[in-house]
């Protein structure tokens, strides 16, 4: 299932551009996903080749059953990087789990995947989180939240970065 999970995903990516490497980064950790019933959750390296210009892409792929799909906009999916003691490197929210790249993989299976915040790479492992905001103890999450999330989250002196995606995405690093 793996072998055909990359061969869909890497067919997905050569109908947008052309690819000159692939390396699979590390496994997430998905405790905290399991009423999602997440499988194959991994970051992935991906360089590719776009109108003659080469671009590194850090992407978060994972299956989950085709029967969550109609909850997808209500989920909340936030990925956490952790350093080698334990802390928080940093976090890259999504507001909506269908936000990301869907494909349907069998009448079993949904692929969902992710663009993540490239300065998230070299943490020592990750964990993925999926729920409603409640659950997740996020609130709405626009520019000003994120950068709070993440004075809260590292602490007023130690964020290394917020950045906000058009897709209502949050991302933040720790020094």
């Amino acid at each position: 299932m793996t072998k055909k999970l990359f061969l869909i995903f890497v067919l997905g990516l050569l109908l947008l551009s052309q690819i000159v490497a692939q390396e699979q980064k590390v496994s997430v950790k998905t405790d905290d996903a399991a009423a999602f019933k997440v499988q194959n959750a991994q970051l992935n390296n991906v360089i590719t080749k776009n109108n003659g210009k080469l671009e590194e892409n850090f992407l978060l792929s994972f299956l989950i059953p085709n029967s969550l799909e109609s909850v997808l906009p209500q989920t909340r999916v936030m990925l956490t990087a952790y350093n080698e003691k334990g802390g928080i490197f940093g976090q890259h929210i999504w507001t909506s789990a269908s936000s990301g790249m869907i494909n349907k993989l069998s009448a079993d299976n949904l692929q969902i995947i992710y663009g993540v915040n490239p300065k998230l790479q070299g943490a020592s492992s990750y964990s993925l989180s999926m729920g409603s905001a409640d659950r997740l103890n996020l609130g709405d999450i626009d520019c000003p939240a994120c950068a709070a999330l993440a004075n809260d989250t590292c602490g007023r002196t130690k964020v290394g970065s917020v950045s906000c995606g058009a897709d209502g995405s949050c991302s933040f690093t720790c020094r």
